[in-house]
């Protein structure tokens, strides 16, 4: 967006095909220098260090499993990992319960919990879904021994109603309701924590909530 300053190197290159004298360069220089000093005046621009960025330049890799079966996701993310980058820690917190309030209504709609009056999925509480979803694991885990794909759906829906129990109790129903402020530690734990959790759900499912054939 620096137009001026673009403007002026399109001149100095001109300038430099003509043979200019060391006194030329020197005023182009200063033209530049003084041009980009004005237009970063009328500008706000941040630095973010190796140190905050780390999680930021590694998305591509570290969510791709979420994202390929997740593209709606990745903008959430990314403001999630931005807000980290930019040492707002609580932000990261918020936008990181957002990406697994996602999962959570994902396997939900996969269950097809039955919520009171017929509520929609996607306007039910994270107690109603997580209440719900402990009565699938309980149902799942009075399948018969013997089939083999017991042992696999029991994990899985262990492992997100667990999760989701531990992001709703620890931070969702906090950072929903200005409680509490997180620190940079925590909130590297809870991406980290969140992006396991979205790449377990996207081991078994995608966007469109597809019912597993664990039978």
């Amino acid at each position: 967006e620096l137009d001026g300053c673009a403007d002026r190197i399109e001149i100095f290159r001109a300038a430099l095909e003509v043979a200019p004298t060391y006194k030329d360069c020197a005023d182009q220089w200063r033209a530049l220098r003084e041009q980009l000093t004005k237009e970063l005046e009328r500008r706000q621009v941040y630095y973010i260090g190796k140190e905050y960025s780390d999680l930021l330049l590694a998305m591509p890799s570290d969510w791709a499993a979420a994202i390929k079966k997740f593209p709606a996701l990745e903008k959430e993310v990314e403001r999630g990992l931005r807000c980290f980058a930019f040492e707002q820690p609580t932000a990261a917190v918020f936008h990181m319960m957002r990406v697994a309030e996602y999962g959570l209504r994902l396997v939900a709609k996969e269950r097809k919990l039955k919520l009171p009056k017929d509520k929609p999925i996607d306007a039910a509480q994270w107690q109603e879904l997580t209440s719900r979803l402990k009565t699938v694991v309980e149902k799942v885990g009075n399948w018969p021994a013997r089939k083999k794909e017991r042992a696999a759906a029991l994990a899985f829906y262990t492992a997100v109603h667990a999760e989701t129990v531990f992001f709703k109790d620890n931070y969702r129903n906090i950072v929903s309701h200005s409680l509490t402020m997180f620190g940079e530690q925590e909130a590297d734990s809870v991406i980290r924590r969140v992006k396991e959790f979205m790449t377990v759900v996207s081991s078994r499912l995608d966007e469109k909530a597809t019912r597993i054939k664990w039978m």
